[in-house]
């Protein structure tokens, strides 16, 4: 019986990372045509998007796709991180329910940074334009969750006490052996 996550999970993480790349190479193909920023029509020393606004909104979608796999890729992590103890109800469930935090909080962000772009109207939340805002308030805190959800369970999903006397036996074992220095 083959060790999925031993055998599997690094090539799928592989392929996850090669097409990250290769979006973020196919956005930046044309980036000579990219318009830049025009100059504010009252603060000469400021710039505004001015036709880059229109670019931007067309690379939305790649943005999206792109924060996507990224959330994929450290979750994959910290699925394969937690190894045979990750395997539990409650902690699958737990990082389920993150990822689909993460990922609707961070989708309806991108999707109002479009209408943004597109010049819709500007809706002002706690100070900051609206996809602002929910980068500050939403997509920046809710990573710090699965930050706390590994702190709080490492113990208990990462390195168990049974994994700790296999590890300990292992470095004793080794030492015995002369395999290790002092």
């Amino acid at each position: 019986m083959r060790n999925w996550q031993a055998d599997t999970a690094p090539t799928i993480l592989l392929f996850a990372l090669i097409i990250l790349w290769g979006v973020l190479f196919y956005v930046s193909i044309d980036a000579s045509k990219y318009p830049g920023a025009a100059i504010h029509p009252s603060h000469a020393e400021m710039q505004i998007a001015g036709e880059a606004a229109a670019a931007d909104a067309d690379l939305v979608p790649f943005g999206a796709a792109v924060g996507c796999l990224m959330v994929f890729v450290f979750t994959s992590c910290l699925l394969f991180g937690a190894g045979k103890n990750g395997r539990s109800a409650n902690f699958l469930g737990i990082v389920a329910v993150l990822v689909i935090l993460v990922v609707s909080v961070f989708l309806t962000m991108m999707s109002n940074v479009q209408g943004y772009l597109r010049g819709e109207s500007v809706i002002i939340v706690g100070g900051f334009p609206l996809p602002t805002a929910q980068m500050l308030y939403g997509v920046w805190i809710c990573p710090l969750v699965f930050l706390v959800v590994y702190v709080l369970g490492f113990n208990r999903w990462v390195m168990t006490d049974a994994d700790r006397e296999r590890l300990a036996e292992l470095v004793k074992n080794t030492r015995k052996n002369g395999e290790v220095g002092e």
